[in-house]
C-alpha cells in the first residue's frame, strides 16, 4: 500500500499524518478499528514500523482502494506459484463489479490484511520485488536435472518489473526501521542489517467467523541483508502462543537467517547468543537420500507439469463460495450458467460441487447451504 502510494506520488516518503490516537472508523463496522501503538503524528515509516491499521488506511484512502487492488493483483499477493508442492491453493481479493469494487468495507480492511486469501509463499514472493530493484522473481524447486554426463535446464518463468527502482529505494530504509528501531528486536541478526515486515492477523474460522476465538496467525517476511540481498525469507507460525508476529515469528526468522548466510551464503557473522532454533543440516546428503531423491525427481517433475495445467485451466473452474452472502455467490454464478440450488438463509457454509472443479465436469445444479457465521 505504502509503495504504490508513493509510486503514484499520493504521498511522499517523508511526510507526516495524523493517525488519531491509533482509532479509525470503517465503513460498514460497528466498532472502531485500534492500533496496537497508539499515535497522534506519526511518518510514513512509522506507519510501517509500528503496523498502524489507521495510517495504512487513511494513505489508501489517498491513493485509491481499487487503485491499490489492482496492485495486489498485479504483485500476485494472493496468488501462490506452482512450485510442485501439491496443489495450489486459490486465492482471493475483494470482488469487483464493472470493474469497481462491490464493497467499500472489504476494500478498506484489504488495506491491512483482511478479505484477501494468500499464502506466506505467495506474500514472499510478492517480497522480492524489494530485493530486486522492483523485479518480482519465480520461486522454484528445481533448477536443472543431471544424470551421469547429460543435463537439462528447467524452464523459469521470467522476472516482471512491479515497481519503479526509485520506489524500493523509498521503502528499504522503512523495511530496516522495522527490525533495527529500538535495541531488541526478536529479528535481528548479528552483524548484518535486516529489512523485513512483521503481521499478526485474526484467523477466519468456519462458523465462529474472526471474532468468537482468539487464534490468530503471526509472520514476518523480510531480506538479508538489506544492501545485498542474497535471501528472501518468510515465516508463518499457525495460533502461536505469542499473538504478535515480531515476538512468534521473529526468533525464527533470525535462526533461519543466521542460518542461510553463515552457512549457504558463506557469511563470517557472530553466533547467535540463545539456543538454535534450528537442527543443523549436513552438508552432504548420505547416499541413501541421494538415491530417494533421483527415483522421485521424475514425479516430483510431473507434478510442476500437472500444476501449471491446473493453473493455466483455473478460469474454466469453480469458484469458492464459503463466506459470500447469497446475493455475491449468486452474482458469480450468472456467469457460469449453472443452475443453482439454496438451502437456508445467510452465507454460504458449503457448497458441492467442491471449489476448483472443472465446469465441463458438472451436469446438475450447484448446492448452496447457507447459515451463519
Amino acid at each position: 500500500v505504502i509503495a504504490k502510494a508513493i509510486e503514484v506520488g499520493a504521498v511522499k516518503a517523508h511526510q507526516t499524518m495524523e493517525c488519531d490516537n491509533g482509532r479509525i472508523l470503517i465503513p460498514g463496522k460497528r466498532r472502531p478499528t485500534w492500533d496496537h501503538h497508539k499515535m497522534e503524528l506519526c511518518t510514513i515509516t512509522d506507519i510501517i514500523a509500528h503496523s498502524s491499521n489507521v495510517g495504512v488506511v487513511k494513505v489508501g484512502r489517498i491513493a485509491g482502494l481499487n487503485l491499490i487492488r489492482k496492485f495486489f493483483a498485479e504483485a500476485g499477493l494472493t496468488q501462490t506459484p506452482a512450485i510442485g508442492l501439491g496443489r495450489p491453493p486459490r486465492g482471493a481479493l475483494p470482488r469487483l463489479r464493472d470493474g469497481r469494487l462491490v464493497s467499500r468495507t472489504d476494500g478498506e480492511v484489504m488495506l491491512f490484511g483482511y478479505a484477501l486469501r494468500g499464502t506466506i509463499l505467495s506474500i514472499t514472493t510478492a517480497y522480492t520485488v524489494f530485493a530486486n530493484q522492483g523485479l518480482r522473481l519465480s520461486p522454484f524447486l528445481l533448477d536443472r536435472v543431471v544424470k551421469g554426463d547429460l543435463e537439462a535446464l528447467l524452464e523459469r518463468r521470467p522476472s516482471v518489473r512491479i515497481m519503479e527502482p526509485e520506489t524500493v529505494a523509498h521503502l528499504l530504509p522503512m523495511l530496516k526501521e522495522v527490525v533495527h528501531r529500538g535495541k531488541h528486536h526478536p529479528a535481528r541478526i548479528p552483524g548484518v542489517v535486516v529489512g523485513a515486515k512483521t503481521g499478526t492477523s485474526q484467523k477466519f474460522i468456519k462458523g465462529l467467523g474472526y471474532h468468537g476465538h482468539r487464534k490468530r496467525y503471526a509472520s514476518i517476511v523480510g531480506i538479508v541483508p538489506l544492501a545485498e540481498p542474497r535471501f528472501v525469507i518468510g515465516v508463518m507460525i499457525d495460533a502461536p502462543v505469542e499473538r504478535y508476529g515480531a515476538l512468534a515469528a521473529g526468533p525464527v526468522f533470525r535462526g533461519i537467517g543466521h542460518y542461510a548466510l553463515t552457512h549457504l551464503a558463506g557469511m563470517d557473522l557472530p553466533d547467535l547468543d540463545d539456543d538454535p532454533l534450528l537442527a543443523a543440516l549436513p552438508n552432504e546428503a548420505p547416499d541413501a537420500d541421494l538415491s530417494a531423491a533421483e527415483e522421485r525427481i521424475d514425479s516430483l517433475l510431473d507434478d510442476v507439469a500437472a500444476q501449471e495445467r491446473l493453473s493455466s485451466s483455473r478460469a474454466g473452474s469453480l469458484p469458492d463460495f464459503v463466506g459470500l452472502d447469497a446475493r455475491s455467490a449468486l452474482d458469480e454464478l450468472a456467469g457460469l450458467d449453472l443452475p443453482v440450488e439454496l438451502s437456508g438463509s445467510g452465507r454460504v457454509l458449503a457448497q458441492v460441487p467442491a471449489p476448483d472443479t472443472p465446469v465441463s465436469e458438472i451436469h446438475g445444479a450447484v448446492l448452496l447451504r447457507l447459515g451463519r457465521l
